[in-house]
């Protein structure tokens, strides 16, 4: 799978027209059954809601769509929820609408157009990021070595573990992409050769 966006932190919404309330939720799904299980969080948190309606675009090309009027006239609801997120670009990534009824209706029109605002909405306030193919890289270092490398100038990287033994045993995460030329330059900087174990990860935003 190419990289994709999605969302590091989750955004949040409220949207209120004729006394009626939107509340939307959007966050990160890696399959299905995160995406259900966030479906379930947000409907129990609104189990006084008229209508809980979601959107979900999961897969390692998109291919799992899914969404849900929830009771709402068919197409006014999950369908612009999905069309939220397919404007935003996303992929992974979950979107509910919970509908507390104001007593007004709004008409096929009006409820289109609010649960697309209130989901976009949620969505420009949430974090979105680039998640690319991750590796893992491990080696160890002695304690000089280990106090030189603090100042390795290398930006996408991500320290998992640093195990202070006979010698540091350093576990970091890299782009996938840039893992040779991420070892390579710790050789040329320490101006010696290193011992690397290399394990592909999954996706991570750097």
């Amino acid at each position: 799978m190419n990289n994709f966006l999605s969302v590091e932190n989750d955004g949040f919404s409220e949207y209120v027209i004729e006394r009626s309330k939107f509340l939307s939720y959007v966050t990160r799904a890696d399959d299905e059954k995160a995406a259900k299980t966030f479906i379930e969080k947000i409907r129990k948190e609104n189990s006084l809601a008229t209508h809980n309606c979601y959107a979900y675009i999961v897969g390692n090309l998109g291919e799992y769509q899914k969404y849900s009027d929830d009771g709402e006239p068919s197409g006014t609801a999950g369908l612009p929820l999905l069309e939220a997120l397919k404007k935003s670009g996303l992929k992974n990534v979950c979107l509910v609408c919970s509908r507390y009824f104001g007593g007004v209706k709004l008409g096929a029109g009006g409820l289109t157009r609010a649960y697309l605002k209130s989901g976009l909405t949620a969505i420009e306030n949430a974090t979105v990021k680039e998640f690319e193919v991750s590796a893992l890289v491990s080696f160890s270092l002695t304690y000089n070595e280990y106090y030189d490398f603090l100042k390795f100038p290398f930006d996408k990287k991500e320290v998992k573990s640093s195990d202070f033994n006979e010698k540091v045993d350093l576990s970091i995460f890299v782009p996938f992409s840039l893992c040779d030329r991420f070892c390579k330059e710790i050789c040329d900087f320490l101006n010696k050769s290193v011992d690397f174990s290399v394990e592909k990860d999954g996706f991570r935003s750097f």
